[in-house]
């Protein structure tokens, strides 16, 4: 047999060629096939049934001890021998070595030398070694000696000894330390879920098992490869997993093994350790996925497969990706993957893949596909046909926070330069940069495309589209879409189906004809901007062509789009399209508006070509440059005396339905009426980024303030908790901040709680914020209007403010279970003074209620007299509840103080009044309980025995709690690793 290589941990070795014997009989033991006894022996037992009566190896003090571990070891063992286990799938040389401690060549009669030559002579043993750390009965190693280092030269010394009945001594520091090695790797399995296989791929050559189906990872020369340890998955049925001890890459010859049926082999993981690398080689296939399979890959790379179907994986199951890479791998449909079930990915990146005369650059999905936190670059298909130089989906595909940037589609016909979607598609925060197809620079969809909060910019198609192609239904909300360009139509958005567009900006947008949005379907635009798109003919902004369709186009800004042809701002091809409370500003080249619009409500525009609409001058409409002035997007403010402010006749939708908002998620209306288009002025405005829900920009917890203690607590006569002061918030030492009261009253009463305004340096008019708290503590009661039962200060209301609380969660009858307070700024309006009280809230506290709710403020926005954003915080107030109850006369006497007479008279506020004159004695700070500084030195007696080793083994296997040995968790992570394992043996053997 030749030999071969062993490592644990930082010891490293070679299996010598005259003990392959002993690595044979091991290999028999885990294949359940062990070695039959000699005529007349007695059944061949575990050592650690006979390790109480074998006093047979000593290392250091207690080494016998360590080989007769309590449970859950011994099960450990015992299975190991049986040829099942999670230890046994470990994968050769270990597995083996484990195996031979537990095996027949050792029984019950230890000293029994005919045993143990009869096993040898089985196996072809060549002769007794004396070599090394092992010495014949008596005799320890002389100073001086050579000591063998090798853990398998070691091993094979210890039990080939141990059979012929001699005593194994390990005198000096280098054979205990190996010793102590062996014993830790034997006793410590990989840390898995019962009944799941872990193969350690020990080498990168790719060869196979050589028995496949026997329970041990080896090929024919017992080292144990990625394809051995699949086979040996597939041949289980039970989950698997896989880990590698080697990094680098892995070149394969060949596909490897097909992963099977979930149902007979269970599911598999393999796991990389992000220092693994699989490569085809540009000539195959890496893996493939079996019908019904299950297959998770984590932080590995695969790169360079090359087949027909997929170029790294082709799945029949269910696979899953996690931080993994795939890059330049090649092949028909899914350069990288083709997937017809489910397809899971991660925090993952695909680079350079493409799908050759076919479809998915990177991936071709059939059934569902979700994408989270993970980057496509660089990917592409250049077929006939081209569909999706990223992604082509025929099922349903979910993105959230992804990139695709570069990806590409180029053909005659190549449609969706990072994702061609034929079913359902839905993008969250997400971003689509220079992508590019002959149609659909980023996106080409034929069903139902929602997007939110997303980003697309720098796309560009050579026919139409260039960022999206859609011909199903699309939503979006949320969205920026600038600097795209088409060759055709849509430098935006090419619209084939039904759209309903909210709160998003179009900039920046070029075509020939229809520069930001080609409609010839039915269109619905709410809270949009479009800011200097551009048309070479007709059409700068928006076209629409569609006689059968509507194209209603509500609360939206137009600004200074262009057109070579006719309609700067709209074309309109059908007389089908109707405005309502929208503005169009300018035009650099014709006329804003082409075609017979259907004006609604109140519109405005710069010249008299958009029909029905009021003509207003530029400095009359006043419109700010394009900015963020918060929001999910970027929109053109009104400046104060803006014709445009508070005109609007309605609130109202062309259906009737009530607009609450602006595009940035401001409220409306702010004042005593709407504004005319995107942006609703001196509103307060949510912060920027993706979310439109308004959060917390920055939330103070309140700090309780802090006051004197008696030494101990007195024990309370009566049976009612005393009353609990009122916390009191720490107001932020700088900037503008809205603080909440404390409050403190009796179950099933009503209190009132106050909001005040802190301003420091900064000027705040108008304010926005939301309070929530724990409802089944209590609820803010409604008024006579069902709204939340609050009132404004009148000093600030009467000079400069209006004031609306908006219900949250309120039910009649019942209350609120939390509000949104506007202060909302007239045009006219003056800072509002530092330390102001705002307005006042009514709560009403459950009978049930014990202790104390937090008044919780969040959602805060601010602005200034201009309108201009205001950064805010916020300082959280309470309801704390007291029970009333006679006066109780507390009396204690603490140790080293005077007696401490305490007595509390229950009130609303409740006060509390000491008696006595108690000396003041410094509080004894508490004394930490001593670590030890030693690793595995769990006693603090400072050494380490073999006894503390034991113990940090069995807390490593779950079978003892982590406080039997806090020093043995030298890294303080709450678990104890082989690692620090190691580092403890190394304690013992050379001392604190």
């Amino acid at each position: 047999m030749d030999p071969f290589d062993f490592s644990f941990g930082k010891a490293r070795g070679t299996w010598p060629q005259e003990h392959g014997w002993l690595f044979r009989a091991a290999r028999d033991v885990a294949r359940g096939s062990p070695p039959p006894g000699p005529p007349h022996a007695p059944p061949a037992r575990l050592l650690l049934t006979a390790a109480p009566t074998l006093p047979a190896l000593t290392a250091g003090k207690k080494l016998a001890a360590a080989i007769s571990p309590p449970e859950p070891l011994r099960t450990f063992l015992e299975e190991l021998t049986r040829g099942r286990g999670p230890a046994v799938q470990v994968g050769a040389p270990r597995a083996a070595l484990h195996a031979v401690i537990a095996a027949e060549v050792l029984t019950p009669a230890t000293r029994s030398a005919y045993t143990g030559r009869w096993v040898g002579k089985q196996y072809g043993a060549r002769g007794k070694s004396a070599t090394g750390c092992a010495r014949p009965l008596g005799r320890p190693a002389r100073r001086g000696e050579r000591t063998v280092r090798r853990i398998g030269q070691l091993f094979a010394d210890v039990v080939w000894t141990i059979g012929f009945g001699s005593t194994a001594r390990f005198s000096t520091a280098s054979c205990r330390w190996a010793m102590a090695l062996i014993i830790v790797g034997a006793f410590l399995p990989p840390r898995v879920a019962l009944g799941q296989a872990t193969f350690v791929v020990e080498v990168s050559v790719d060869r196979p098992d050589a028995s496949p189906g026997d329970g041990m990872c080896a090929d024919v020369v017992g080292f144990c490869t990625l394809r051995a340890a699949i086979m040996e998955a597939n041949a289980i049925p039970t989950d698997d997993r896989i880990v590698f001890a080697v990094t680098g890459p892995i070149v394969l010859g060949s596909t490897l093994p097909e992963v099977a049926d979930a149902r007979s082999a269970g599911a598999l993981e393999i796991d990389g350790g992000g220092q693994v690398t699989l490569s085809g080689n540009d000539r195959v296939q890496i893996l493939r996925v079996a019908n019904g399979g299950n297959l998770t890959l984590r932080n590995i790379r695969l790169e360079r497969g090359g087949a027909w179907d997929a170029g790294a994986i082709y799945s029949g199951g269910t696979l899953t990706i996690e931080n993994s890479t795939f890059s330049e791998n090649s092949g028909y449909n899914g350069g990288a993957i083709y997937s017809s079930r489910t397809l899971t990915i991660e925090n993952s990146t695909f680079s350079g893949n493409s799908a050759r005369n076919g479809q998915g650059g990177a991936i071709y999905s059939e059934g569902t596909l979700t994408i989270a936190n993970s980057t496509f670059s660089g990917n592409s298909t250049n077929s006939y046909q081209a569909r999706g130089g990223a992604i082509y989906s025929s099922g349903t595909l979910t993105i959230e926070n992804s990139t695709f940037s570069g990806n590409s589609a180029l053909s005659l016909y190549g449609r969706g330069g990072a994702i061609y979607a034929e079913g359902t598609l839905t993008v969250g925060t997400s971003s689509f940069s220079e992508n590019s197809a002959q149609g659909g620079g980023a996106i080409s969809s034929s069903r139902t495309l929602s997007i939110e909060n997303s980003t697309f910019s720098r796309n560009s198609a050579s026919e139409s589209g260039g960022a999206i192609v859609s011909s199903g239904a699309l939503q979006a909300v949320g969205v920026r879409i600038s600097d795209n360009q088409a060759g055709a139509y849509g430098g935006g958005l090419s619209l084939w189906g039904t759209a309903d567009i909210r709160a998003s900006t179009l900039a920046r947008n070029t075509s020939r004809s229809c520069g930001g949005v080609s409609s010839n379907g039915e269109v619905r635009l709410l809270n949009v901007t479009f800011s200097e798109n551009a048309a070479t003919e007709d059409g700068g902004a928006v076209c629409h062509s569609s006689l059968d369709t509507l194209a209603d186009v509500v609360f939206t800004t137009f600004y200074l789009n262009a057109a070579g042809g006719r309609g700067a701002a709209i074309f309109d091809g059908a007389a089908s399209t109707r405005i309502k409370n929208s503005i169009v500003l300018g035009s650099r080249t014709s006329g804003n508006c082409f075609g017979t619009l259907l004006s609604r409500g109140r519109n405005y525009s710069t010249d008299d070509t958009c029909s029905g609409f009021t003509v207003a001058t530029s400095d009359e409409l006043r419109l700010d440059v394009l900015a963020d002035n918060g929001g999910p997007t970027e929109t053109h403010a009104l400046l104060s005396g803006s014709v445009a402010i508070d005109s609007a006749p309605d609130c109202n939708d062309l259906r009737g339905g009530a607009v609450d908002s602006d595009q940035r998620g401001a409220s409306r209306p702010w004042g005593v009426a709407c504004d005319v288009g995107a942006y609703e002025a001196g509103a307060p405005a949510p912060p920027s980024g993706p979310t439109r829900t308004p959060t917390p920009t920055r939330t103070r917890t309140p700090t309780p303030t802090p006051t004197p203690t008696p030494t101990r607590t007195p024990t309370a006569v009566s049976q009612s908790p005393s009353p609990t002061p009122p916390l009191t918030a720490t107001p932020p030492g700088e900037g503008a901040a809205v603080i909440v009261g404390n409050v403190t009253g009796a179950p099933d009463t009503e209190v009132t709680f106050q909001v005040r305004l802190q301003t420091g340096e900064d000027s705040v008019a108008g304010i926005q914020h939301d309070i929530s708290f724990d409802p089944a503590f209590g609820v803010i009661p409604p008024n006579a209007s069902s709204r939340p039962d609050c009132s404004a200060n009148p000093s600030i209301g009467k000079e400069n403010t209006q004031f609306a609380y908006l219900p949250v969660g309120c039910t009649p009858g019942t209350g609120c279970t939390g509000i949104r307070a506007v202060v909302a700024s007239n045009s006219n309006a003056s800072a509002i003074p530092d330390g102001s009280l705002l307005y006042t809230c009514k709560f009403r506290i459950a009978a049930t209620a014990r202790g104390t709710s937090v008044l919780t403020t969040s959602g805060l926005v601010g602005s200034d007299p201009e309108g201009r954003p205001v950064w805010l915080s916020g300082v959280n107030g309470s309801v704390t509840v007291f029970l009333p109850t006679p006066t109780p006369t507390h009396t204690t006497t603490p140790t080293h103080t005077p007696t401490l007479t305490r007595t509390a008279t229950p009130s609303a506020t409740p006060t509390a009044t000491l008696t006595g004159t108690p000396t003041t004695t410094p509080t004894p700070s508490p004394t930490e309980t001593p670590v030890s500084l030693c690793p595995g030195d769990c006693n603090g007696n400072g050494e380490v025995t073999i006894d503390e080793l034991v113990m940090m083994v069995n807390i490593a296997l779950g079978a003892r709690p982590l406080s039997d040995c806090e020093a043995g968790d030298s890294t303080r992570d709450g678990e104890i690793t082989i690692d620090e394992i190691i580092r403890a043996v190394t304690r013992a053997l050379s001392g604190c």
